[in-house]
């Protein structure tokens, strides 16, 4: 079965990540700490994603590490975006050296777009490729992997929020051996319903109530 997951910031709601088998939150995120806890909550893998910034690799690769000391190691390992106006080679080259020093390179990957690939250098790193045929309505084209199994992706990003009407960011696993390997199996299909307690399923019923009463005018 398909793994689908969702990449979210201070521009989603932490329940923007129901329904999916995993989810990355900007660990520029105000409300980082509450999203993983929801994450968790859930039973679904989870993982933060730093930009990298013109000179400010080596932080922004920390910031990423810093954000997750309360949680524990993410099981999705620690993703640098790389993407902003003005970012060069040398800032993720500073961030994955910095990565390197933490000890945490092994579980770290990297963030990019299709038109950025061919200049960037991930260093051996898990790539994660964003590019939005079609429509970019949200709907998952699933005819249009061709680049990112091309280019060796684990993780394809195939809708942008900032355009698409749906308003998320959607993923898909490339790679599920790599996937299984990082999270230790963990994701299932039924997106972590089987590890709640009754007290979890009571107060999500009450808050779907909640939804359902306001979208019908309630």
């Amino acid at each position: 079965m398909p793994i689908f997951g969702v990449d979210i910031s201070r521009y989603q709601p932490l329940v923007a990540m129901n329904g999916f088998d995993f989810v990355f939150v900007n660990a520029e995120d105000p409300g980082f700490d509450d999203k993983v806890n929801h994450a968790k909550s859930l039973g679904i893998p989870w993982g933060p994603y730093s930009w990298v910034y013109p000179g400010q690799g080596a932080r922004d690769m920390q910031r990423a590490i810093r954000v997750c000391v309360p949680h524990g190691d993410p099981p999705l390992g620690y993703w640098l975006d790389y993407e902003e106006k003005g970012v060069a080679q040398s800032d993720l080259d500073a961030a994955l050296d910095h990565a390197t020093q933490q000890g945490e390179i092994d579980r770290t990957g990297v963030y990019t777009y299709l038109y950025m690939i061919d200049g960037v250098d991930v260093r051996g790193r898990p790539l994660w490729l964003a590019y939005y045929p079609g429509n970019n309505d949200g709907n998952f084209p699933p005819s249009e992997d061709g680049d990112a199994r091309q280019h060796g992706a684990v993780l394809w990003q195939y809708t942008s929020g900032a355009n698409a009407p749906v308003g998320l960011d959607k993923n898909i696993v490339i790679d599920e051996a790599w996937y299984q390997t990082w999270t230790g199996g963990s994701g299932d299909d039924d997106m972590g319903f089987s590890q709640w307690t009754q007290a979890d399923k009571d107060e999500f019923g009450v808050f779907m109530a909640r939804i359902n009463g306001r979208n019908a005018g309630g």
